[in-house]
């Protein structure tokens, strides 16, 4: 992910751009059992939550903290379909985009047979 510019701040006479690091991913987190918005969070207008503030409580419950200090902490929104007694729920939200092994999208298929299709990706909204 490129540096984002967090910050324009435009004085008489000068233009200051502040940069703060990186901007968190922001991700759509619903769903669609409680929410039937989560089914198009496009079309119904929902908006993308930061997923440093959606995952803080996780990333200091799994010893992750350090993670939150560094410049480029690592998220992924992620987009997860179950099916159960055929019915569907889409879920949408953040996880800690770290190596491979640990892909959310592998883990839960590694440990749940529900899981009709599962997606990541690293761009602000993409969890559609």
């Amino acid at each position: 992910m490129n540096k984002i510019i967090c910050l324009l701040k435009i004085l008489p006479f000068f233009v200051v751009i502040i940069n703060f690091g990186e901007c968190s991913l922001k991700c759509y987190v619903c769903e669609s059992k409680s929410d039937s918005h989560c089914l198009d969070p496009v079309k119904h207008n929902m908006v993308t939550r930061e997923c440093l503030i959606e995952m803080e409580e996780v990333i200091k419950n799994t010893g992750l903290s350090y993670l939150a200090t560094q410049q480029n902490f690592p998220f992924n929104c992620v987009n997860v379909v179950t099916k159960v007694n055929n019915e569907e729920t889409i879920t949408r939200g953040c996880t800690i985009a770290l190596a491979d092994e640990y892909n959310i999208c592998k883990l839960l298929r590694d440990k749940r047979n529900d899981i009709i299709e599962c997606s990541d990706c690293d761009k602000d909204g993409c969890n559609i």
